[in-house]
């Protein structure tokens, strides 16, 4: 009982779950049945951790999660309610529109999202190294000068004799303990401030500062998962405005669900009848992404679908590409301070021996 309990609450990682609907959909194509498909995986999964050494953790949280989805869907739910909390509400609708249309279709849907986020997450993490890493450099240069180089300096002349910038450099390379915790703050409260906007500013006012980073990286994946879900429920069996109305009781943010009330609304009046793009169509997308949605929303619904999955396809490279820029433009400006840093160390030393030698008389 405990067991399940954890299991259901724990999250399944994006890795996984591309996996576990991509050979679910494949067994499926087989001929066996959901429930059966879970169990034979799970049962091969389990003998195979009873031979093997390393790598046996890893194997049997696998057979795990087919093992619980087996027993779900023997208590007689549907996948998506079994799989409930351990996957994101996007996925869960793709999964439910399958079970109301082709559950193939829903897993390969959901296997597309989750894949999507599983690539968005990736790229972001890779971006935040690099600018992490400069981070720690800035550190351990400082720290080094403060305990190295300036003491000796300091020898050589004394520390009221030196500028008044020479002596602030003195102390924050001496003093980092005490100013580091002020500029971590400094950064916590700047993303609590984004966060505030990007949960209380929508409409005209966000729109009119959408190119700010790292309020555009927001906007890139926004319109990617707005546009990679519709798709996805459309092509899993479910109504264009049907798709639109799961989205918007389930999302948790008010940006996403500012823009598919629009849609809602676009198609309310009667929008959608030159084309469902036209409906879509919002500046929360890219010019070339609106002109795409309406050009291709001249074929049916499910051409439509289809070619929405690849505009979602350029929406995902777009974020990408955001996260990237983003990611760089933190770097340079740690590349900045870097360089300010090594720059100002080596003026100073300069400036005191060339005073001690004008002492000298040399």
């Amino acid at each position: 009982m405990i067991e399940n309990l954890t299991q259901t609450f724990s999250k399944i990682p994006a890795k996984d779950r591309v996996e576990f609907y991509g050979f679910i959909a494949t067994l499926l194509d087989s001929g066996l049945s959901l429930q059966n498909a879970c169990g034979l995986v799970a049962g091969t999964l389990e003998r195979q951790a009873e031979d093997i050494l390393f790598g046996k953790g890893r194997i049997l949280a696998t057979a795990k999660l087919y093992r619980f989805t087996e027993g779900r869907l023997r208590q007689g739910f549907p996948l998506h309610s079994a799989l409930e909390g351990r996957i994101p509400d996007a996925e869960a609708m793709m999964l439910m529109a399958g079970d109301q249309g082709s559950l193939k279709e829903g897993l390969n849907a959901a296997g597309r999202s989750a894949k999507a986020a599983a690539n968005m997450r990736e790229t972001f993490r890779k971006g935040l190294l690099y600018p992490l890493g400069l981070f720690a450099l800035i550190l351990v240069s400082m720290n080094w000068i403060g305990n190295n180089l300036l003491p000796t300096l300091v020898a050589l002349k004394d520390l009221e004799d030196w500028t008044p910038a020479q002596q602030n450099f003195y102390w924050a390379t001496r003093h980092i303990s005490a100013w580091l915790p002020i500029v971590l703050a400094v950064i916590a409260g700047l993303t609590g401030f984004f966060v505030l906007i990007n949960r209380y500013v929508v409409g005209e006012v966000r729109e009119a500062i959408h190119g700010i980073p790292p309020l555009n990286v927001i906007r890139q994946v926004t319109s990617a998962t707005l546009l990679t879900t519709v798709s996805s429920l459309v092509l899993a069996g479910e109504s264009l405005r049907g798709a639109l109305e799961r989205m918007k009781n389930s999302s948790v943010s008010p940006y996403l669900v500012h823009y598919i009330e629009n849609a809602l609304a676009n198609i309310r009046v009667g929008l959608a009848a030159k084309g469902p793009g036209k409906a879509l169509a919002s500046k929360l997308f890219t010019p070339w992404i609106i002109v795409k949605l309406e050009l291709y929303s001249r074929g049916d619904a499910n051409m439509f679908a289809h070619k929405m999955a690849e505009i979602a396809e350029d929406a995902q490279a777009n974020a990408m590409s955001t996260i990237q820029g983003f990611s760089k433009l933190i770097g340079t400006f740690m590349l900045i301070i870097v360089a300010s840093i090594i720059g100002f160390t080596v003026i100073t030393m300069y400036s005191i021996t060339g005073s001690l030698q004008a002492g000298a008389g040399m």
